[in-house]
């Protein structure tokens, strides 16, 4: 009885703390190769998702893509960010708006600091197509988002050496709790 109660505690205190995840979320990152020199990642690569985040300051908006709630430090995952977040909802209003990268205001970056915990490796969006059929930052905000983005090891060198696939549907809740870095400037 003591054991389930605790049990039940630690489940609640975790929801609280924004650690819970939403079993509606589905995510998904997969490339034939993935081009890593600093770790072995496995081929085909993929990875899953289930912990979608974001951070929103002034007219920015960062969004995050993990298999778990960890910090950034601590994961794999996918980030998003976008500048002038007002003309891309603007344009949302009309139907699914379609980003070409590289663009000034849209950052893709694939983050590997599990995986190549040794090495903390970023993988940038350097060209493809970003698609935003739905978005509605906040608490509960439905997503729904769609990439094939050539990627480059930020580390060394300026050519893309793999191609990333990237789908996400659900909803978003507040990075706060597992934010490291903050999209504002303090």
């Amino acid at each position: 009885m003591k054991m389930t109660r605790n049990i039940l505690l630690l489940g609640v205190l975790l929801l609280a703390s924004g650690c819970g995840f939403a079993l509606e979320q589905d995510g998904l990152a997969s490339a034939e190769t993935l081009v890593v020199e600093q770790c072995d990642v496995p081929s085909p690569f993929e990875m899953n998702f289930n912990f979608f985040a974001y951070s929103a300051c002034n007219d920015t908006v960062q969004l995050r893509f993990q298999g778990d709630g960890h910090a950034m430090v601590n994961s794999d995952g996918v980030s998003i960010q976008l500048e002038r977040f007002g003309r891309l909802a603007d344009a949302l209003k009309s139907g699914p708006v379609t980003v070409t990268l590289p663009d000034p205001d849209v950052e893709f970056s694939v983050y590997l600091n599990h995986r190549c915990f040794e090495n903390y490796v970023t993988l940038n969006g350097i060209s493809g197509t970003v698609i935003l059929n739905q978005l509605d930052p906040g608490d509960g905000g439905k997503l729904d988002i769609v990439a094939d983005v050539a990627l480059v090891n930020a580390l060394n060198g300026d050519e893309a050496t793999s191609n990333l696939h990237f789908e996400a549907q659900g909803e978003l809740s507040s990075a706060t709790p597992h934010r490291d870095f903050s999209v504002c400037p303090r």
